[in-house]
């Protein structure tokens, strides 16, 4: 099986290193993974680097689609994710 859709869960600092890599791959349909308040301020973009990213943010629901699911968060968050 090929990955094709790739989602993160986690945009914070080495989240946002996943983004700057993966965002934009041609062979890749990649997104991050949030809901509520999160997804929204994710929705309007995230700057890293200087540079103001706008990668397609999925619910949790909807995420259930994708091939592999990243997760970069820290470690007291795993167990609501």
């Amino acid at each position: 099986m090929k990955i094709q859709n790739v989602a993160l869960v986690g945009a914070g600092a080495v989240g946002g290193y996943f983004i700057w890599g993966l965002n934009g791959k041609k062979d890749i349909n990649f997104s991050v993974i949030a809901k509520g308040e999160r997804k929204k301020r994710l929705e309007e973009g995230l700057v890293i680097n200087g540079e103001k990213y706008n990668p397609q943010v999925l619910t949790p629901e909807e995420a259930c689609v994708v091939d592999l699911i990243m997760i970069a968060c820290k470690q007291d968050a795993l167990a609501e994710i």
